[in-house]
């Protein structure tokens, strides 16, 4: 993704793998903006069930978008969800290459690549490794001249994220009769199916649902489930813990986790003396939103995900209520981001990013009218006016001015 601003999130991980040693990961730079602009929607409601699930998976880059809408309940087509799933397989270069290989196309009965038929390595590569059949694949280049645009149905979909992300099949199909179109399934397609449903990867409900189209929400619900699967093809270590502690000096915010398997990490964020804090302090996805470090508190449950030794976001799974402590300011600004769930929005100044902590006294305003907070999401991007209730001190640009919550 393209960055617009280069902002540095400086998240050090030292991991006590015993008592006398201990492992240090490096910092990720510039992560924290590209998080912000893969999970910020314009178009999901504050009230989503689902939010924090849809956030983690467009930090994963497990989605796009564009002009910051998810779209929910758009259909996806075939040409989508392979590419998406291809990346999740960490396969998608080579389907490309595939593609691109005329020697190759033309082995296959296909001409020399052009610009039109640049998802073709798509399905060439899901005919090759047996996501689709040789009738499948002649339909999709000869019949039906080249049907990218196909919508995708679920029955597809399930197979081709069973087959992808190497679920073993398994020969108990007692599961399977639960379901009122479990007879649909072709035979050789059973032992996947019944996997999918016996690992608790497809939800308990009368139907699958097998020939419905493929709705972006769905997708995206279906495809979290799968993510022990798939997590380490990205590159990823997923860890998992509750926030025991959080410390802070003048330099620096330790966050202790006491991981699942017993031993503790501990999260070191350093502290800017001299650039905006908040950009360092949105490495966390809240529980339905983005939230800053200095807004965990202990006892809260947390996932943070790890690639090439750096820490790159966290998922709050449980955010604890906590109470603020106030003070009035008067701010102009560019909305940056919102969360609805801490009540917190960033208002983007001349002077750096200030955070806005939604009491009830606080008053927005856009061009003289009220806005209501419900509502503050549709203006992201927009000039708004916030008399605002927060601990105001003179360098809001330091971490002391973010960390506003009482323990």
């Amino acid at each position: 993704m393209q960055k617009k601003v280069c902002l540095l999130l400086a998240v050090i991980l030292s991991l006590s793998v015993s008592a006398v040693s201990a492992q240090t990961l490096t910092p990720q730079p510039d992560m924290a903006q590209e998080i912000l602009i893969r999970t910020t929607f314009t178009d999901v409601p504050s009230q989503f069930s689902n939010l924090n699930r849809l956030q983690t998976m467009a930090a994963l880059q497990l989605m796009t978008f564009s002009d910051n809408q998810v779209h929910l309940q758009q259909y996806m087509t075939e040409d989508e969800v392979l590419r998406i799933l291809y990346y999740a397989a960490g396969v998608r270069d080579k389907a490309d290459q595939m593609g691109e290989d005329n020697a190759y196309r033309t082995e296959m009965g296909l001409g020399e690549r052009d610009e039109a038929s640049n998802s073709d390595g798509l399905y060439l590569y899901a005919y090759q490794s047996g996501l689709i059949s040789k009738e499948q694949f002649e339909g999709y280049f000869f019949t039906y001249a080249l049907s990218r645009n196909t919508t995708a149905l679920r029955y597809d979909v399930y197979l081709w994220m069973a087959k992808l992300f190497g679920i073993q099949p398994e020969s108990d199909f007692e599961k399977l009769a639960r379901f009122s179109d479990g007879n649909r399934i072709q035979t050789a397609d059973k032992p996947y199916f019944a996997a999918l449903v016996n690992r608790g990867l497809v939800l308990e409900q009368p139907s699958l649902g097998l020939y419905f189209p493929v709705s972006r929400e769905w997708f995206l619900n279906t495809l979290e489930r799968m993510e022990p699967y798939f997590i380490e093809k990205l590159g990823y270590q997923k860890r998992e813990g509750t926030v025991v502690e959080v410390l802070q000096d003048e330099t620096i915010r330790k966050i202790i986790v006491e991981t699942s398997a017993g031993a503790q990490d501990v999260i070191e964020v350093p502290l800017s003396q001299t650039q905006n804090q908040l950009a360092a302090d949105i490495a966390v996805l809240g529980a339905g939103g983005r939230q800053i470090t200095a807004c965990l508190t202990t006892g809260e449950t947390v996932y943070y995900y790890v690639r090439n030794s750096k820490v790159l976001f966290m998922v709050v799974k449980n955010a604890l209520p906590k109470t603020l402590v106030n003070t009035e300011a008067q701010i102009e600004g560019t909305l940056y981001y919102y969360d609805p769930d801490m009540r917190m929005a960033a208002i983007q100044t001349e002077s750096g990013y200030i955070p806005i902590f939604l009491a009830e006294n606080v008053s927005i305003m856009k061009d003289t009218a009220a806005i209501a907070v419900s509502d503050l999401y549709q203006y992201y991007g927009k000039t708004i006016q916030v008399t605002a209730v927060m601990r105001y001190e003179q360098d809001l640009l330091t971490a002391k001015s973010c960390h506003i919550f009482d323990n």
